[in-house]
């Protein structure tokens, strides 16, 4: 009983959903802070949520991730300044499908 639209709408719905999931994992970060900002497309720090969404970042797993992507050791600071500036640009989008390093896994 859907129409073609319908299958549309939800194929689309799903492919957001999964973008989100996908960047929220590689980088450690909050699924339902990131997906709310990103429906807004909200790169503000309005009442703190950027800040409190950078916070939930996983250093680790996001450093590992931008260690594959450039092909270098990327540690500490220079992290989260990456980090910052792709969900930055993330938000901005209101989503995009991210680079996924050859041979890496989500």
């Amino acid at each position: 009983g859907k129409t073609f639209r319908d299958y549309i709408t939800q194929y689309m719905a799903r492919e957001s959903r999964d973008r989100i999931s996908r960047f929220a994992s590689l980088f450690g970060l909050d699924e339902a802070l990131l997906r709310e900002m990103t429906i807004n497309k909200t790169t503000s720090n309005e009442f703190g949520r950027f800040d409190k969404l950078m916070s939930s970042l996983d250093t680790e797993k996001a450093g590992a991730y931008l260690s594959a992507l450039e092909g270098k050791e990327i540690k500490g600071l220079q992290v989260k300044i990456k980090a910052r500036k792709i969900l930055t640009e993330f938000l901005s989008r209101g989503g995009y499908d991210i680079e996924i390093p050859e041979g890496w896994e989500i």
